[in-house]
């Protein structure tokens, strides 16, 4: 599937929490900023999933196709938990909320 260009598929959703500032340092020592509001894997030692950084966004059912939608609220068919990050707990090093 062809995906839009982002900047087209950000007027047609609307964030419902200001995202945290993360960055997610690598093992070759690189560091990656993403902006979310949720974050899966940092459970803590016995937490064995990769990385998965999310965002609570109103997208209108018609572009949902556009995006990685995670989940959706049963009362309402706009709100959806968008994924914007994947990182395999392997090459992850650390995960720190800046």
């Amino acid at each position: 599937m062809s995906r839009p260009w982002i900047v087209s598929s950000l007027r047609a959703v609307q964030l419902l929490a200001p995202p945290s500032r993360w960055v997610v340092t690598l093992r070759d020592r690189s560091a990656v900023v993403v902006w979310a509001d949720s974050v899966e894997g940092l459970s803590g030692p016995d937490d064995s999933r990769d990385y998965r950084f999310e965002n609570l966004m109103d997208i209108a059912p018609e572009r949902q196709p556009d995006f990685e939608v995670e989940g959706r609220t049963p009362s309402d068919p706009r709100r959806v938990l968008v994924t914007v990050a994947v990182f395999p707990r392997a090459a992850v090093l650390d995960v720190r909320s800046s």
